[in-house]
């Protein structure tokens, strides 16, 4: 469970830095909406994950 929530705080990190490289000027905008849908692509597969895992832990 951890490592997916490092997974997923390095996701966010690294959009985050897509978003200054576009403010920066070096992404156009297209570029970073079309890595946008990736990037929620990939945190809904890691959010879906940690649901699953959390279902098969024994309830307390």
């Amino acid at each position: 469970m951890h490592f997916i929530e490092i997974a997923y705080g390095s996701l966010l990190e690294v959009f985050s830095e897509l978003q200054v490289a576009q403010d920066l000027g070096y992404l156009d905008a297209n570029q970073v909406d079309g890595l946008r849908v990736t990037v929620v692509s990939i945190s809904k597969m890691l959010s879906g994950l940690k649901a699953s895992y959390e279902r098969q832990l024994p309830h307390k």
